[in-house]
Formats: C-alpha cells, sequence, structure tokens
C-alpha cells in the first residue's frame, strides 16, 4: 500500500483529518490513514512500565459498530484487558478490549476502549468503527481519492 497523504486543518469550529489515496486504493480497503497514534492506558500494563505509544495505520469502517486493533498490536502492546465484550453467539468466545488514546493527525484525541480483534488485515492495526465516527463526520471521494474527518472543537 502506498503512503497516503494526510492534511490537518481547522475551519468554522471543525478540526479536519484531510487524506489523499490512490483510487485503487480507497475502493479495495476504503478510507485508510498512516501515522495515528494509539497510547494504551498504562494501568492495564503487564508489567511496571508504561507502554510506549505507537504509530499506526487506521481503516475506517462505518459497517464496524466499535472500533478495534489487531491482535498483533493488541500483543505488541503488553496490555491486560479493561474488560471483555460478550458475543452474540453461544459458541463464541468473550472478546478483550483495550483501553487506549487514539491521537489523530488534525490534533483530535479520543479515549476509546478497543476491541482485540483477530481478523484485523494487515496493513491495518486499528479499525476506526461508529462508536468514534459517531463523534464526527466524513466526506470521502472515490472518485478523487480524497477523503475527510472532521471532528467539532470545544
Amino acid at each position: 500500500m502506498k503512503k497516503n497523504r494526510a492534511l490537518a486543518f481547522t475551519l468554522g469550529g471543525w478540526v479536519t483529518l484531510g487524506v489523499d489515496m490512490p483510487v485503487d486504493e480507497l475502493l479495495r480497503y476504503g478510507p485508510s490513514v498512516q501515522g495515528v497514534k494509539i497510547t494504551p492506558d498504562a494501568s492495564f500494563s503487564e508489567t511496571n512500565v508504561s507502554p510506549l505509544p505507537r504509530h499506526v495505520s487506521a481503516q475506517v469502517d462505518t459497517g464496524a459498530e466499535i472500533s478495534c486493533i489487531s491482535v498483533r498490536l493488541w500483543q505488541e502492546l503488553g496490555v491486560k484487558p479493561c474488560r471483555f465484550l460478550n458475543a452474540d453467539t453461544e459458541a463464541s468466545r468473550p472478546v478483550p478490549m483495550c483501553r487506549a488514546n487514539i491521537a489523530f493527525q488534525n490534533g483530535t484525541q479520543i479515549n476509546a476502549d478497543l476491541a482485540v480483534f483477530a481478523q484485523l488485515a494487515q496493513p491495518h492495526d486499528l479499525l476506526i468503527g461508529r462508536d468514534i465516527l459517531r463523534l464526527g463526520r466524513i466526506v470521502v471521494d472515490f472518485t478523487t481519492g480524497h477523503w475527510e474527518l472532521e471532528f467539532k472543537t470545544g
């Protein structure tokens, strides 16, 4: 996946993350952005050392009810679950949740509980679902490869 270009700006009470990516990648992956900083809640560290923040590739998924991180990132961060999410079926096991701060390149920071999702495909380690998207708005232009994620300031 080629690197996409992200710009941050503020206009009319909204802070905007504008991303330009190749149209074929937008069609294949959906809106994606690199360089999102994720910092796990230190109170759930498996050691006495605070986990270091990681810069990851994130995929926006309007079909996902909750945001998720990959199993590989969760293991790399070395944090314990903050809680478990009960699955919808009896055959499913509870899903671990990880509490973290997500910092976008436009300066927006969001604290969220992230489900640990085994099927999150590379190159993405973070999936932004509707629990975060409901805090703002998103505009996607599939003809140019440009998309914007905006959050209200103040």
